[in-house]
């Protein structure tokens, strides 16, 4: 999940980060209601992890920093949290 919102970070605009999330998860985009969720999710992470820095440091403790590993590390922990959503969605973990 880190390592994949690391990329997401870096390499998409904020707006587009949830469907690119989606996309290289599910391999789709998601629907407006499922945009809609993780984007809820998405901001109570932010505005968690803005007020508590500590704690975004404390959930990407052990992450291979390379020069291209975003800096601002309450976005690619709220990012984190969003793809573990993602990947702990019943269609991820049963691909059929």
């Amino acid at each position: 999940s880190r390592a994949l919102a690391a990329d997401v970070v870096r390499e998409c605009k904020s707006e587009d980060r949830i469907a690119e999330l989606y996309r290289r998860i599910l391999s789709r985009p998601p629907s407006a209601a499922e945009t809609v969720v993780l984007q809820r999710e998405l901001n109570r992470a932010l505005a968690l992890y803005r007020a508590q820095p500590d704690e975004a440091k404390r959930l990407l403790h052990g992450i291979a920093r390379s020069p291209d590993t975003p800096t601002n590390l309450a976005e690619l922990a709220a990012h984190t949290v969003v793809a573990s959503l993602v990947f702990n969605l019943d269609e991820a973990l049963t691909h059929e």
